[in-house]
């Protein structure tokens, strides 16, 4: 059924032409009849699989008349093809792959790394993302880059970034949010014929993106496919003995280092605004964010299929309109970390906390509340943490 949707959503688009759209009669009748001959052979190119003779031909209709809802939503389309991806086919094995879980994280960790290998993220890939750590050989980590570096470091990013910013216009305020600067154009006026499609579209280019940073965000050693190494090295933490009291400084080391590497990948500070851009984690926030707000609005989508994201992401939508920036951040951290949260705040319930200096009860509880998302309500945290 999501397939049939899809298909419908494309079909729809191929055969609007010119005409049919308001806005296409808006330019001048001496350019209207090239307009019409580039978006016909950019849509014969793209049906062809020819992305590349696609694109020049897209690229100036759309030039030609930027308020054509047909031609903006046909060069996102091929933008997405340079990408690398057919959203068609990735919302096939998306729908094929909706009762599956990849991740022991949980929440909407789980959700987004079910859907890296559909994106076609690979370690070749990485470099262009972030800088490798591997204070922990066994289990090396990558820290992100500030988001904008990546978009034009990685091709894939480098396109979805420009079909957002080309179908920014096409799409409502609503499914817009203030903090991103590519959402920040003016929309226009008219009558929209084809607002689902471009609504569809919207949702996949910030779903793809979102994916594309969870990869590096949580990123897994081949030994350990279905856990990210950032896990790993928790559960190593967590496999101290500390029933020995020997071992607490070396735990309390360990967590330590443990919690900054998390604070680097899982910023929950504006680090990256000095550079006039986001971290990948805001970013990815902001994206989650946009993908459940237009899921939730398109027509004919099973909510078989749907649901899932939407549910991993009410938290964190809810957060959004009620609490500033930082607490955002937070909420999603704690998404992201439950499952290691609760493995640290596990052993650390076996320590006698009389057997704990003040500066040790201190930096441990300093410690969890990094990697926790310093969240009011832990249920987990442990009872010495204030």
């Amino acid at each position: 059924m999501t397939q049939l949707f899809v298909s419908g959503l494309f079909l729809l688009l191929s055969a609007c032409g010119a005409a049919s759209n308001p806005l296409g009669k808006s330019i001048p009748p001496s350019q209207k009849d090239v307009f019409d001959v580039h978006l016909t052979l950019a849509q014969a190119a793209y049906d062809n699989g020819e992305i590349v003779d696609s694109l020049e031909h897209a690229e100036s209709a759309y030039a030609l008349n930027p308020f054509s809802e047909r031609a903006a939503i046909l060069l996102g389309y091929v933008y997405l093809g340079l990408s690398g991806v057919i959203p068609f086919d990735l919302i096939a094995k998306m729908d094929a792959e909706k009762n599956k879980t990849s991740s022991t994280t949980g929440g909407t960790s789980s959700e987004l790394s079910r859907f890296t290998s559909l994106v076609g993220v690979t370690d070749k890939n990485l470099p262009k993302l972030g800088t490798p750590d591997a204070t922990v050989p066994e289990y090396p980590i990558w820290v992100p880059f500030c988001a904008n570096k990546a978009r034009q470091q990685l091709s894939q990013l480098f396109y979805v970034n420009k079909a957002i910013v080309t179908l920014c216009k096409f799409v409502d305020l609503d499914v817009r949010l203030k903090e991103e600067t590519r959402h920040i154009c003016t929309q226009i006026t008219e009558r929209r014929l084809l607002r689902d499609q471009s609504l569809f579209l919207w949702a996949a280019l910030h779903l793809i993106e979102s994916v594309i940073f969870h990869a590096i965000i949580a990123y897994p050693n081949t030994n350990t496919i279905g856990t990210s190494n950032l896990e790993k090295r928790a559960q190593q933490i967590a496999a101290i003995d500390l029933k020995n009291p020997q071992n607490i400084v070396t735990f309390q080391t360990q967590i330590l280092s443990f919690a900054s590497i998390t604070e680097q990948i899982l910023p929950t500070s504006k680090t990256c605004a000095s550079q006039q851009s986001q971290t990948q984690f805001e970013a990815l926030a902001n994206d989650m964010t946009v993908v459940s707000l237009a899921f939730q609005q398109l027509p004919g989508i099973p909510p078989s299929f749907t649901q899932s994201i939407i549910d991993s992401m009410s938290k964190i939508t809810k957060v959004r309109k009620l609490a500033p920036d930082p607490s955002q951040l937070n909420t999603l951290k704690a998404n992201f970390t439950q499952k290691i949260s609760k493995d640290i705040a596990d052993k650390l319930k076996t320590v006698d906390p009389n057997t704990l200096s003040t500066t040790q009860s201190t930096s441990l509880c300093t410690a969890y509340g990094t990697i926790s998302g310093n969240q009011s309500d832990d249920p987990n945290k442990p009872s010495f943490c204030p």
